[in-house]
């Protein structure tokens, strides 16, 4: 499945610096080939200790910026993780060729982004249509059914095609789903035993 324009050498934007922001590196930086991450958040302080400690533990060139519109700017990749309750990125911020991944509890990305996407996905309509800024597109008649392009099984399935074009801005809302950890854990176990690696355990 292919998300990226240009995946042999990335930019991406983290936005948040928590545990989820810390979480999502390794992921990424196996997938693809990260040239650089730009990392902003509240404070100075945690995205300067971000930047450190992450950069320094996974040997990735991460960078602390001050704001979010220079995070975005020329950014291959996004994945968005904060606790915040009020939008903060613009839509006119995501250039072509994009891929957002907003992981963050509440809405992160203003309203026009869900539109104006050429592609809007999600991990499941069922569950994260109940999210608090889903809900509320909804109720209010902007958002339906009707703007979403596919689910990400459909995706890896092959169903439904993933990037078609160098330019397409795609957008993500992700709520996390039990059935994914456990099909992740099952493929990790299997080839553990394939390889024989890991510990066993007594039990």
């Amino acid at each position: 499945m292919r998300v990226l324009a240009r995946k042999e050498s990335a930019v991406m934007a983290m936005l948040g610096a928590g545990d989820t922001a810390r979480a999502a590196v390794p992921v990424m930086a196996k997938a693809f080939a990260l040239k650089e991450i730009r990392v902003t958040s509240r404070t100075s302080e945690s995205r300067q200790n971000y930047a450190r400690e992450v950069g320094k533990e996974y040997d990735l060139n991460i960078r602390p910026v001050d704001s979010t519109e220079e995070a975005l700017k020329g950014a291959d990749l996004v994945v968005s993780a904060t606790t915040t309750s009020t939008p903060f990125v613009k839509a006119s911020w995501l250039g072509a060729g994009i891929t957002v991944y907003s992981i963050g509890k509440n809405q992160e990305m203003e309203s026009e982004v869900y539109k104006s996407a050429d592609k809007f996905i999600v991990d499941s309509w069922v569950h994260c249509k109940n999210k608090s800024d889903m809900q509320r597109m909804l109720q209010e008649n902007f958002l339906s059914e009707k703007d979403l392009y596919a689910e990400l099984p459909e995706l890896l399935s092959g169903k439904k095609p993933a990037r078609q074009s160098e330019r397409e801005r795609i957008f993500i809302r992700a709520i996390g789903l039990v059935n994914q950890d456990i099909a992740l854990a099952d493929h990790i176990y299997r080839r553990a035993l394939e390889k024989d690696v890991g510990t066993r355990l007594p039990y």
